[in-house]
């Protein structure tokens, strides 16, 4: 009877223990005000938060308040803080942008200069995007802005997207050129948009530039890269770029209307993916020379390479791809992915080797 009371006050302690650790989650209540004097930030800000005293971080450095456990669910607009800032930690678990898939929860990345966003969680977008909506200082310089987070995860579909308000360019701005860097490991299955959707008709060279450099491989979801800019643009590209050590899962690529995509190592593609080309006229592919590029399958406008052994190389603008091409020397080759009952045979023939081997030494001796 006391060894029974004694489990029992035990287990009751290791509960209490595990309910003390589990997070708290708490949800946005009010959108970012959008300008000025009342701009601020829910990152900071605790008062827009359902419980009225947290926040990803209570101090722009400081994890003041145990907000590291969190949850944290935005369905509104969250602006990062003052212009000038370069880097900060947020303090969370989980931020969940968006709810079942709706387009809603956004973050807005703001600031004059390069910056960097440590996030201690996962990211999730749950129909939610990030906004990178500062494109450059001035004087066509571009900023740098980088998100580190423990993942991002796609969880039902989201949005990496540029949206530049062009209505303040400064004198003597040409070209707006926006680069986003993902320093977080891509999970989940949920579809990903990369895309431009400024719309202004007075910068005549407009770029978004988004760099993975996580390590990708557990992301099985499909990717669309486009510019869906409404602008009279001379030039404008969405490129996404994949550093060495980086992927972009296991999912189907699709460059649409404005896409460009930069391979960097043989693993920036996954055996199982696919690479699809709409029938565009603005696309650019740029791979590293000397690399073979596997993959399940290639198209280009409805040209479909699928078989096994089929490369795909050095494809020249024409009349049909107008501005569109692959560079660098690099090729793409059409991969066999063994079936589940190959294995099988593999593993059988292993085996019965295995087994001749064994018969054999004992004849011998």
């Amino acid at each position: 009877m006391m060894i029974k009371q004694a489990g029992l006050t035990t287990l009751g302690l290791l509960c209490l223990g595990l309910s003390s650790t589990l997070a708290n989650t708490y949800n946005q209540t009010a959108a970012d005000p959008s300008t000025s004097p009342n701009y601020s930030s829910s990152f900071t800000q605790t008062a827009r938060w359902s419980d009225g005293t947290s926040a990803p971080a209570k101090s722009m450095n400081d994890a003041s308040g145990d907000t590291q456990a969190n949850d944290y669910i935005s369905t509104y607009l969250m602006r990062t803080p003052a212009s000038n800032w370069t880097s900060t930690t947020y303090y969370f678990n989980t931020l969940t942008l968006g709810v079942n898939g709706s387009n809603i929860g956004n973050i807005a990345f703001k600031g004059l200069v390069d910056n960097t966003m440590i996030m201690t969680g996962d990211v999730r977008l749950d129909g939610g995007w990030l906004n990178m909506n500062a494109a450059t200082s001035g004087s066509n310089t571009p900023i740098t802005q980088t998100i580190q987070a423990r993942s991002l995860e796609i969880v039902s579909s989201g949005s990496i997207v540029l949206t530049v308000n062009y209505a303040n360019n400064n004198a003597g701005e040409t070209k707006k050129e926006g680069k986003l860097v993902v320093n977080a490991p891509l999970t989940g299955g949920g579809s990903l948009l990369i895309s431009n959707i400024a719309n202004t008709n007075t910068i005549q060279q407009n770029y978004f530039r988004v760099t993975f450099q996580g390590d990708n491989s557990a992301y099985s979801g499909n990717i669309l890269i486009n510019n869906s800019s409404t602008a009279n643009n001379t030039t404008y590209y969405t490129t996404v770029v994949v550093d060495a050590g980086s992927s972009l899962g296991s999912g189907i690529i699709t460059l649409g209307q404005g896409g460009a995509l930069t391979l960097t190592d043989a693993d920036a593609l996954s055996l199982s993916s696919g690479l699809v080309i709409g029938n565009t006229t603005f696309w650019q592919i740029n791979l590293t020379s000397g690399i073979t590029y596997d993959l399940q399958s290639f198209s280009i406008g409805g040209d479909i390479w699928s078989t096994i052994g089929d490369t795909i190389g050095g494809i020249g603008s024409g009349a049909t791809h107008e501005y569109s091409q692959i560079l660098g020397g690099g090729i793409f080759e059409i991969s066999a992915i063994p079936e589940p009952s190959t294995y099988v045979l593999i593993g059988i023939g292993l085996a019965t080797l295995v087994f001749l081997r064994r018969k054999s030494r004992r004849q011998v001796n």
